[in-house]
C-alpha cells in the first residue's frame, strides 16, 4: 500500500510540475485547480506493485510517456496560439494608431509641428532633419531626456528604443503639456485651432505615441 501511495503521489507531483512550467507562459489560472488526466488519477487499488512484473510498469510507464508527448505538443500549440493573439492584438494597436491620425486633421499638423520644434529641427529642410534625427537615434549618452544648445532646450528622444522608455515618455508628456498650453492661451484670446475633441490630453498623447 505505501509503494502504491507513493508511485501515485510521484506521478500526481510530477504532473503539477509539469503545469506549473507549462502554463505560466500562458495562463495565470491557479494550477491547482487543473484537472488531473485519466492515466495520472488512474484507481491503482488491488495493484501489488512490490510483486508487480516489470513488463506491466515498463507499459505503464510507455503509456505515461505517450501522453505527456501529446500534452507537450498541445502545450506547444497553445502558446503559438497566444502568440498569435498577441500578434494581431499589436497589430490592431497600431491600425487603431493611424486611425486616430486620421480622426484628427487639426491636431495632427500641430502635433507634427511641435515635434519638430522640440527637437531642434523646425527649420532644417527634410535631409538634415532625416540626419538628426538619425545622430540622436539612441538618445543622448547620459540618458538625459534634453540639452540646452544654443540657450534652446532641444529634446533627444531615443527613437531607436520602446515607446515606453523613461526618455520617451517624458518627452511624450511635454509635447502633450506644451499643445494643451497653447491651445488654452489661443483660447483666452478666441484663436483656438483645434476642435474640442482634439483637444484631449488621452487623445494628443496617443497620436504622439503614433511616432514610434
Amino acid at each position: 500500500m505505501y509503494v502504491k501511495n507513493q508511485l501515485q503521489l510521484v506521478f500526481k507531483q510530477f504532473w503539477t510540475g509539469l503545469l506549473k512550467d507549462w502554463l505560466q507562459p500562458v495562463a495565470t489560472s491557479s494550477v491547482a485547480s487543473c484537472q488531473l488526466p485519466d492515466f495520472l488519477e488512474k484507481d491503482w487499488t488491488g495493484m501489488d506493485f512490490e510483486t508487480l512484473p516489470t513488463h506491466v510498469l515498463t507499459e505503464e510507464i510507455k503509456k505515461i510517456n505517450i501522453k505527456l508527448m501529446e500534452l507537450q505538443i498541445a502545450h506547444e500549440q497553445l502558446a503559438l496560439r497566444v502568440e498569435n493573439n498577441e500578434s494581431m492584438s499589436q497589430s490592431k494597436s497600431a491600425s487603431a494608431a493611424k486611425n486616430i491620425l486620421n480622426q484628427h486633421p487639426k491636431l495632427k499638423p500641430i502635433l507634427h509641428k511641435k515635434v519638430l520644434e522640440m527637437c531642434g529641427i523646425d527649420m532644417l529642410g527634410q535631409a538634415d532633419c532625416l540626419k538628426t534625427l538619425a545622430q540622436y537615434q539612441h538618445g543622448l549618452p547620459n540618458q538625459w531626456p534634453s540639452e540646452e544648445v544654443d540657450g534652446q532646450i532641444i529634446w533627444r528622444p531615443a527613437w531607436s528604443e520602446h515607446v515606453d522608455h523613461t526618455v520617451n515618455i517624458r518627452f511624450l508628456h511635454s509635447i502633450m503639456d506644451g499643445i494643451m498650453e497653447d491651445e488654452k492661451m489661443k483660447h483666452s484670446q478666441a484663436k483656438g485651432e483645434l476642435d474640442n475633441n482634439d483637444y484631449v490630453s488621452t487623445t494628443i498623447m496617443m497620436m504622439a505615441k503614433s511616432y514610434w
